[in-house]
């Protein structure tokens, strides 16, 4: 009879099972905000429009891929958007989707338990984290948590589209 070998790593998920996130994308103060900033350095930006288009695009997005499962990619999306309500790319989209971000978000915490959990397995294990989001959000988010050092491996989908 065969025996089941010692693991010798353990895998996590990021969302939903170290982090409790909540966002509302939906919110019209979020995309309020969003125009607001953009405006600074891109002129007047209509919120229902950057919004609009932002969406579009995800939906294309996820309309015309060939996977069963597919991957959006905000960064592309949100560039796309601000190119046809600015008429060009006003200024780097990274920093916009990180206020988009800020503004959306209504809970962020850490589960609790989870960095004792992780410093005890970790002490017999490697570690690794799963990410089925976008790393554009991720790598802050995971900083934030006081996570950024738990983990050997960091494996995010949006790098794999």
């Amino acid at each position: 009879m065969s025996r089941l070998k010692e693991p010798k790593a353990v895998l996590f998920d990021f969302y939903a099972t170290l982090l409790d996130v909540k966002t509302d994308e939906d919110d019209p103060r979020v995309w309020d905000g969003v125009a607001g900033y953009v405006s600074q350095t891109a002129g007047p930006v209509d919120s229902w429009a950057l919004r609009h288009a932002y969406e579009s695009r995800l939906r294309r997005q996820l309309s015309t891929s060939a996977e069963q499962y597919p991957e959006v990619q905000v960064t592309d999306a949100m560039r796309d958007a601000l190119a046809e309500t600015c008429g060009h790319l006003p200024v780097p989209v990274d920093p916009i989707l990180g206020v988009f971000r800020s503004l959306s978000m209504r809970r962020f915490r850490v589960f609790p338990d989870t960095v004792s959990v992780l410093e005890h397995l970790r002490q017999r294990y490697r570690l690794g984290l799963v990410c089925d989001g976008q790393r554009v959000f991720f790598d802050d988010e995971l900083d934030r948590a006081g996570l950024s050092t738990m983990f050997e491996v960091v494996v995010c989908s949006s790098d794999h589209p």
